[in-house]
């Protein structure tokens, strides 16, 4: 598997060999942390940036009564709290979905960046800003599409995030995201989105092989959700993607 860090920056910024030999360096050390296991704690005083390497991660709020909302998935390349120097404490927790592979990232070490390498700088930049963007076709999705819809728009997002960093092949990818954590997500009920999965299936829109999820019909998924990618910012794609194709 290729550095998924490098390769989500490579989408907006031209890097050079330097900075990804950087990146490469900085992002080496890696440690485990075991399914449904929070990563950063809400009221944690974040100390370093954090990166998925491998595995799906979320964001989620925890209500008075205990219930959840997941407010994003983190996907490999991601970074879990990237405004490390500008908050006194988390606002939100972040907890891994499957086993994950987390780089923890020092402040020194950004600022060394910055000083030397402004091009993963202005990456790291547009990768904030397209969180910020994916948050904002969340809340859309939320107050105003059908569970069907919504749910097409998250299979065809993860799909596409998943591909811009090599882990989609023929059409399918690791789905290790449980019928809860998908309702925590969608706002709707457990059994309202296992009914709503099995539309899908029933659509031929996807199929579940294990714990993959292949897209049967792309297009299809695209049209039910109302999928525009642009709101990903995936200005570059890899040669031969979906998108680059205008199937993605």
């Amino acid at each position: 598997m290729q550095n998924p860090l490098i390769l989500r920056l490579s989408h907006p910024v031209d890097l050079s060999s330097d900075d990804r030999a950087v990146l490469q360096a900085i992002t080496s050390d890696i440690r485990e942390v075991p399914r449904r296991t929070d990563i950063i704690h809400e009221g944690d005083r974040p100390d370093c940036v954090r990166v998925v390497m491998e595995g799906i991660a979320c964001r989620y709020k925890l209500l008075r009564d205990g219930s959840r909302q997941i407010t994003a998935f983190l996907v490999p390349g991601d970074l879990c709290n990237p405004h490390i120097t500008r908050l006194q404490e988390m606002d939100h927790g972040i907890a891994s979905v499957s086993p994950c592979m987390i780089v923890e990232i020092p402040p020194s070490t950004i600022a060394k960046l910055a000083s030397r390498h402004p091009r993963v700088i202005d990456g790291l930049v547009w990768a904030s800003l397209a969180d910020e963007s994916v948050m904002r076709e969340w809340i859309v999705g939320l107050g105003r599409r059908m569970a069907d819809r919504n749910m097409a728009h998250l299979i065809c997002e993860l799909y596409t995030r998943l591909e811009a960093v090599g882990l989609v092949e023929d059409r399918s990818f690791h789905m290790p995201i449980t019928q809860n954590e998908l309702s925590d997500a969608l706002g709707i009920t457990t059994v309202h989105t296992n009914r709503t999965m099995a539309d899908l299936r029933d659509r031929g829109l996807i199929a579940f092989e294990g714990r993959w999820l292949r897209v049967l019909d792309l297009a299809g998924l695209r049209d039910l959700g109302q999928f525009n990618p642009q709101y990903l910012h995936l200005r570059r794609q890899r040669p031969g993607s979906d998108l680059e194709n205008g199937e993605g």
